[in-house]
């Protein structure tokens, strides 16, 4: 029962930021960071007390969700790196560089400089647009496949590592997420003025 509910919230959720995920981003980001924060800390506190651990998780999702809420410009920044640091590891391994040692570096800085870059141009929009689609169609796929599945296809509190994952094994997925994206983007270029 646990599972479902928590599945059932992760496709509205998807829903939520596929189509209104701009307007509502303030609220969309503390909900997102709220999740994620809550499947981090129970996979941590995981072998402790049932109550625990659900306790724990709340805390955590609603310390997380409620600070990414007071901090929106530190949200966008995050937001941008995380988008930059995707399309920089996507990029490394294309071109199969070999970085050895500084790999993790090289994503990092490189996402934090681009990600500073983007919020200071102010090119909020649309890379909002883009990522409320991205992150609500991961949310949308990775809920439907636990539910088709009845398993929970998320393995750490990074929901692009795991749907990557999913979306490796199966073609049907990843399809469909590439359907939502563009449906979210298009919904929302043509509804936010």
């Amino acid at each position: 029962m646990g599972n479902l509910i928590f599945n059932s919230i992760l496709i509205v959720l998807g829903l939520i930021g596929l189509f209104r995920g701009f307007k509502l981003f303030k609220i969309y980001l503390a909900l997102s960071t709220f999740v994620l924060g809550f499947f981090f800390a129970f996979n941590i506190l995981q072998g402790q007390d049932q109550t625990l651990q659900l306790g724990g998780s709340l805390v955590i999702g609603v310390l997380l969700g409620l600070t990414s809420y007071a901090i929106y410009k530190l949200g966008m920044f995050l937001i941008f790196m995380s988008l930059s640091a995707e399309l920089v590891r996507s990029g490394i391994t294309y071109f199969a560089w070999d970085l050895g040692v500084y790999y993790n570096w090289a994503i990092l800085v490189t996402s934090v400089i681009i990600g500073a870059t983007m919020l200071v141009l102010g090119i909020e929009k649309i890379v909002l647009i883009l990522a409320t689609s991205l992150g609500g169609a991961a949310y949308i796929v990775l809920g439907a496949a636990a539910v088709m599945k009845e398993s929970f296809p998320v393995g750490s509190y990074n929901v692009f590592v795991d749907l990557t994952a999913l979306l490796g094994t199966d073609q049907n997925f990843l399809i469909v997420y590439i359907i939502l994206v563009i449906i979210g983007v298009i919904f929302q270029v043509k509804t936010v003025k």
